[in-house]
């Protein structure tokens, strides 16, 4: 009788082909660091004719949980369902450019210790896990076509943040508007480093500056000189915090997104004349990234597959141990960040502590399974370090991190490094040996 805990309703161990966040494709055994950039890239290549400045590709990413609103625990810890490769790409720690991060955080952040992933090499995995034939499985390559309405979504989107400059002379700054200024910001008469900057787009409205920049320019036309008088907030940088500030803004432009597109903002924003030539690149794009995507859920569909014909026998409690405490950290972190403590968390999801102590064991379960297999044909495949292959994935990370080897395993653990690299070529394995049948997906219309 089967022992495997991967259930298909939606739990803390919900699967890891559930609708995917940015958490989601760091979680995902099927997308490293290195080919992280590349999807990256896809997606940048779907809307490469939009010229979002990195200002405002934060603020979206900053806006992003307000978005979605509270989410049920289910839905936040789900990403971690497979962790195996979480370790390296989420304890690599990569700020963005412009975020802040005060002294205390980056202490902290110091302070934390890297949490590695138990060894295998003393548990008789035989004995814990019977795996099922796992070469020429068949796995479904679902491709999701392209609809005139995802074109007419992508350009909807790609002007609103591809804005073109106001011909009206008389026209007046309005929140959501895009200006183009000059600034200079002086504290007691003298300028500050950072204060000043030429030719900058900024958009009214998305925060990016301090409170009373943005709207202190609203009302004002193009050509106008603003002075501001402000006060850089409490929470600032050292130097500058609580300190009166005079900025002296001159208005170059102002842009404002279309509401429909035409050639002149074609002709503008990418290498294509026509409108019609723009849509056909548009469709061409989305249909590379929905093949794109398609393959990545290949190979998170074909290592469940694996794992869920799988018979466990037995979890050691040196693994499960572990399992809880990764369930327990991620939502401890996520209440957190709620500002509430774990039991107010569990209480304001409508869960009682018995549920929560029930998904818990129930998610361990499910990594512990997941360790199992993947050390199970490892073994059966005589994968080690030394392999020609395991270097070359750590080479690639290292490369990538700018990181010798021995800092790289500090910074991460060494069993979370070398468990992720030893899935990365599990998962290979099975899509080398795969039957795969491609079928379309239904659109989203049809779902």
């Amino acid at each position: 009788m089967k022992e495997n805990e991967f259930e298909t309703e939606e739990k803390l161990t919900q699967q890891p082909d559930a609708e995917k966040t940015a958490d989601d494709i760091t979680a995902s055994p099927t997308v490293t660091p290195v080919e992280e950039e590349q999807t990256e890239e896809v997606q940048a290549e779907e809307t490469k004719e939009e010229e979002i400045t990195e200002e405002q590709t934060q603020e979206e990413a900053s806006a992003e949980p307000a978005k979605k609103g509270k989410k049920k625990i289910v839905a936040v810890i789900a990403a971690a369902a497979v962790v195996v490769l979480v370790c390296v790409a989420v304890l690599v720690g990569r700020k963005i450019a412009g975020q802040k991060e005060d002294s205390s955080a980056q202490e902290e952040t110091a302070a934390q210790e890297v949490k590695d992933m138990p060894s295998l090499d003393d548990i008789d995995v035989d004995a814990c896990v019977t795996i099922p034939e796992y070469k020429g499985i068949t796995v479904e390559k679902q491709v999701t076509p392209v609809t005139d309405e995802d074109v007419d979504t992508t350009i909807t989107y790609s002007l609103s943040y591809s804005p073109m400059e106001v011909s009206d002379e008389n026209a007046k700054v309005e929140e959501g508007d895009t200006v183009n200024i000059d600034y200079t910001g002086t504290v007691d008469g003298e300028e500050f480093d950072g204060g000043s900057a030429e030719d900058t787009d900024l958009m009214i409205g998305s925060g990016q500056f301090i409170e009373g920049f943005e709207s202190g320019l609203v009302g004002h036309v193009k050509g106008d000189t603003v002075e501001l008088n402000l006060t850089f907030p409490e929470d600032y940088t050292e130097d500058l915090a609580g300190k009166d500030v005079v900025f002296t803004v001159t208005i170059n432009a102002i842009k404002r997104p279309l509401t429909e597109i035409t050639e002149e903002w074609v002709q503008a924003n990418s290498d294509c004349k026509t409108i019609e030539e723009y849509r056909e690149s548009v469709r061409k794009d989305l249909e590379e990234y929905n093949n794109n995507l398609a393959e990545e859920n290949l190979q998170t569909q074909a290592w469940q597959q694996v794992v869920t014909d799988s018979t466990v026998n037995e979890y050691p409690e040196e693994l499960m141990e572990y399992g809880r405490s990764v369930f327990e950290d991620q939502v401890t972190s996520n209440a957190q960040a709620s500002g509430q403590t774990l039991e107010e968390f569990v209480e304001a999801q409508g869960m009682t502590q018995e549920e929560y102590e029930e998904q818990k064991e129930e998610y361990s379960k499910n990594i512990v399974a997941q360790m199992l297999v993947m050390k199970a044909i490892t073994d059966a495949e005589n994968f080690t370090e030394e392999d020609e292959e395991y270097q070359e994935i750590l080479d690639a990370y290292l490369a990538q991190y700018g990181l010798e080897e021995d800092e790289f395993y500090e910074q991460n653990g060494k069993q979370n490094v070398y468990q992720s690299i030893m899935l990365q070529r599990v998962c290979q394995l099975i899509m080398d040996e795969a039957n795969i049948e491609e079928v379309q997906a239904q659109t989203q219309a049809e779902s």
